[in-house]
């Protein structure tokens, strides 16, 4: 899943075919299989689904470039995303913000984060998505510096698009 260019024939694009599929059936159990399933089969099939879901999102912050060493923090700001991963996986983090998770939502929201240096609106709903539908994300620390982190880049690269923007300033707000 290493970012490159898209070919018809291209293994970038039939992992991430693989990986939309698989984040659909995710989300196809967990709607079934609520928080609330007092049923063991459905619990243990909504404990997998999180699981693989959180790993689909472990995966793509590693793959995307958004987990770095050795950075200094003056170039960090000058890291771009490659194109073709993000329009590959923005629609799968986007469907991944539905899952509900604290930790799920934590990976979705640091690889978007980084993607939004490209894409900046759909990167914002996402994340807000995601902190949203994830009980008490707000309150994990790192949660809370994920999102400050999002405001401060976001703000400072694309502030006059993003507050003229009725649907991103009210999610800011």
């Amino acid at each position: 899943m290493k970012p490159r260019s898209p070919e018809p024939d291209d293994p970038q694009r039939r992992a991430f075919s693989f990986v939309s599929d698989l984040t659909d059936r995710v989300l196809g159990v967990l709607a079934v299989a609520t928080e609330e399933t007092t049923d063991e089969a459905e619990s243990r099939g909504r404990a997998v689904a999180i699981h693989v879901a959180h790993s689909i999102a472990v995966e793509l912050y590693l793959a995307g470039g958004a987990f770095t060493t050795n950075v200094p923090p003056d170039e960090e700001s000058s890291r771009i995303p490659e194109p073709s991963f993000v329009g590959l996986a923005l629609p799968v983090l986007e469907r991944l913000a539905a899952v509900g998770d604290v930790a799920t939502a934590h990976q979705v929201i640091q690889t978007l984060v980084f993607l939004s240096r490209s894409e900046p609106r759909r990167a914002l709903i996402a994340i807000t998505d995601a902190a949203l539908g994830a009980p008490g994300y707000e309150q994990e620390p790192q949660g809370e510096e994920a999102m400050f982190r999002l405001f401060d880049q976001i703000l400072a690269d694309d502030r006059d698009n993003l507050l003229n923007d009725d649907e991103c300033l009210t999610r800011v707000r």
